[in-house]
């Protein structure tokens, strides 16, 4: 009953009597207390002239009434509990209850509940109840509580509201068997604004963002901000005639209009991955991971889209986490080595100089790079495998100078992650020094991308390296960016055409006029030239025939280790590996 339909009772009706304390009736009319005494069933015996200023009822009004109806509905069952247990345990209780105001609105008392003497000498219990105003206290919890439930940037939800929704979402979901769907969304590209713009700018990039994500939901669903670009949606049921896909649609082509920040248009993407309850798991920890597992391989396939989990991602994952033990293990007991693929003089077909590939003999069967590199850029193994490769390939270079085995260098492959990592310079000069040789001899092979992914340190780094004496090739070169400033402002002494275009060169007229233009233009830069991939005679003498300098592929010989490629620069022929054990490695972490 709201307090404008209850009955305002006359002055002719009987009013509640008073407090027969008077002393206590003096204290308590000062005090904005409240104070009643009611019956079994909640019914007002006598209340405090100062609960009706309280609440703002007439008098009167309390005498028609019971406590139930002075609390806000839903919060009955509350009292009543209360009441119960003051009862059974024959014990004072306490508890915070929200009670309807005579204008629009409640306040919150903390309330008191004893049990009271019946005068009439009855067996039905009777009860004093007290009360304190304590709705700002509440009003201020609950403005803490929201906000420590909030993200301060977005005004989303945060991690802790987020879960405590998702319980709720299934709790409900066991209830009315409804589904529900956990998105979880990681911008593309954020991480390369935040960087090169600043943390304000980012900062407001994620507010607008936040913003334009919100516009897409429904009512009822949830969205959180997990922390830095990552984003998650609860989308309850979707609208008749809707479908989660589609709403995960309708996320992403949002995302791709650019965003006004700062004066500035910024364009990020979104990559989405979404589980679904019941049948992607029962539990909020596992839709999340599950989210998250196809959120990562909405990244692997491009980004800029959404994908449905899939228990095979749990399959991936296991095996990815599988080779990285395996991998830890691998590097301490020396199952790492480097090959040697001979690159040859074009015409007279002389050994010239090698390029170091690592190689992974692993227990069960040698691992391809392609399987272990990517995973070892990702967890940062990279930095302690290249180090090793770089002082390997120094060292070797002098036991075949010692051997009388004399190569002009010896390429070592540089992972862009390698090449970002502070202490590079230092590994590469450290490898060279202790080894002896001369600087030149070391070409560390880098690819278009790890150029030009952050000019001003790239060519902070190429300098020091250069003014050392260290060169530097363009692996796959042709494969990357159409901008070629590169070649102009980096110290790049060789470019090695890709495969690519060396395997259809006869098939391919348009290969052909490529792998052509590519060595005109390393004549005018004074560049050498490597064509890698070259596996037929005919491929051979096609590239001679545009003049090109040197040749790299299994024509001539695949990678091999470092005692057969001796034997292979000395004899030009290749020893079978049939019968030869796994080859010893230096590389031994104790």
């Amino acid at each position: 009953m709201s307090p404008a339909s209850r009955p305002m009772a006359s002055t002719a009706e009987k009013t509640l009597p008073k407090l027969k304390d008077d002393r206590l009736a003096a204290i308590v009319a000062q005090s904005p207390v409240f104070v009643v005494h009611t019956d079994s069933s909640t019914r007002l015996l006598a209340a405090a002239a100062s609960t009706a200023t309280l609440l703002g009822y007439p008098a009167a009004y309390l005498a028609q009434v019971s406590l139930n109806d002075l609390v806000m509905p839903e919060h009955a069952g509350e009292l009543q509990a209360l009441m119960d247990r003051t009862l059974s345990e024959g014990e004072p209780q306490k508890g915070v209850i929200p009670f309807l105001r005579a204008e629009e609105g409640c306040c919150w008392l903390e309330l008191f509940v004893q049990l009271a003497a019946n005068p009439d000498g009855g067996e039905e219990p009777r009860f004093d109840v007290f009360g304190y105003d304590v709705t700002p206290w509440v009003t201020t919890e609950r403005q803490l509580r929201d906000e420590s439930r909030r993200d301060p940037l977005t005004g989303m939800s945060n991690r802790a509201h987020l879960r405590e929704w998702m319980i709720e979402s299934i709790d409900n979901g066991v209830a009315s068997g409804k589904a529900f769907a956990v998105m979880m969304l990681d911008l593309d590209g954020f991480k390369r604004i935040n960087d090169s713009l600043g943390h304000d700018i980012g900062d407001a990039l994620l507010h607008a963002v936040g913003k334009r994500l919100k516009a897409q939901l429904h009512e009822n669903d949830v969205f959180a901000r997990l922390g830095a670009d990552e984003f998650v949606l609860v989308a309850g049921a979707v609208d008749e005639g809707d479908t989660w896909d589609r709403l995960a649609a309708r996320i992403i082509a949002a995302m791709q209009r650019p965003f006004s920040v700062a004066g500035q248009q910024l364009r990020v993407t979104v990559s989405i991955g979404i589980a679904l309850y019941p049948e992607d798991g029962l539990k909020s920890n596992e839709l999340l991971k599950h989210a998250d597992l196809a959120m990562y391989s909405a990244k692997e396939r491009g980004k800029n889209q959404f994908v449905f989990y899939s228990p095979d991602f749990e399959k991936v994952k296991a095996e990815a986490f599988s080779l990285e033990q395996d991998m830890l293990s691998g590097i301490r007991t020396g199952e790492f080595e480097l090959h040697y693929q001979p690159i040859v003089d074009a015409r007279t077909r002389e050994v010239l100089a090698a390029e170091a590939l690592m190689r992974w003999n692993h227990p069960h069967g040698q691992r391809p790079p392609t399987a272990f590199i990517p995973l070892a850029e990702d967890n940062g193994l990279i930095n302690l495998l290249g180090s090793w490769a770089l002082r390997m390939v120094c060292a070797q270079l002098a036991r075949w100078d010692a051997r009388g085995i004399s190569l002009a260098y010896v390429g070592v492959n540089v992972s862009p992650v390698q090449f970002q990592n502070p202490a590079f310079s230092q590994s590469v000069m450290s490898a060279v020094r202790e080894s002896g040789i001369d600087p030149g001899r070391l070409v560390l092979e880098i690819t278009e991308g790890t150029l030009i992914k952050n000019p001003e340190q790239t060519e902070a780094i190429l300098s020091r390296l250069h003014a050392f004496g260290v060169r530097f090739a363009i692996d796959d070169f042709g494969t990357g960016y159409s901008n070629l400033s590169y070649l102009r402002r980096f110290p790049i002494s060789e470019i090695k055409i890709d495969r690519s275009f060396v395997s259809d060169i006869m098939e391919s007229g348009n290969d052909r006029a490529i792998v052509s233009a590519m060595l005109s233009l390393a004549r005018e830069l004074d560049l050498s030239v490597v064509a890698e991939g070259v596996e037929t005679e005919e491929q051979l003498a096609m590239l001679v025939e545009r003049e090109c300098q040197y040749i790299q592929g299994w024509l001539f010989s695949k990678a091999l280790p470092p005692e057969d490629f001796e034997h292979f620069a000395a004899t030009q022929e290749v020893i079978s590996p049939k019968g030869r054990g796994r080859g010893s490695s230096l590389f031994r972490i104790f």
